[in-house]
């Protein structure tokens, strides 16, 4: 038996940010938890209420072990486009049961490069781009959108050049 702390199905290697020029491939292993006929791998975007508010979904794959690693693939033609939006992959039982989710994540036209020293290199500015988590990600994206919006409240800012996630980040220390 799992316990409620426990997720029935976990996922592995979720990305914080996929393309949506390529196929999203989502990886996960049950535990404790045999895939049934009618179970789902299903997007939503973050937020949903009810299990029919998915996006897109495909169905588990049934009669493989527990214990192996099972993935669906999502392909590029149906993947959501809005890079606005936060979307999360959630494993639903035939039963409308949830049994598992993904963290967060987001969708690009490209996804930056990542080198050795898990940094992210901006293909716009070539500036180093150092994120310990998608939460401070995310937190520096609304930084960065509050601080425009100041500026422009102000008078300060008539057009915005470019500003680079840093500049914020050292704005607001």
């Amino acid at each position: 038996m799992v316990s409620n702390r426990e997720s029935a199905v976990k996922f592995v290697n979720i990305e914080e940010m996929y393309s949506f020029k390529e196929d999203l491939i989502c990886k996960f292993i049950p535990n404790h938890y045999t895939p049934q006929d009618g179970d789902r791998i299903a997007m939503f975007k973050l937020g949903w209420k009810s299990v029919k508010d998915y996006v897109i979904f495909e169905w588990a794959p049934v009669g493989i072990p527990e214990t192996l690693e099972h993935e669906v693939v999502f392909e590029k033609h149906d993947l959501p486009r809005d890079t606005s939006e936060l979307y999360q992959i959630c494993y639903i039982s035939s039963e409308n049961i949830l049994h598992g989710a993904t963290i967060p994540f987001q969708f690009q036209s490209e996804i930056p490069k990542r080198n050795s020293r898990n940094i992210l290199t901006s293909s716009q500015t070539e500036e180093p781009i150092v994120l310990s988590s998608f939460e401070n990600f995310m937190k520096l994206r609304l930084a960065k959108k509050e601080n425009v919006q100041s500026l422009q409240r102000d008078g300060v800012l008539c057009r915005m050049s470019k500003v680079s996630l840093i500049e914020i980040h050292q704005m607001n220390m």
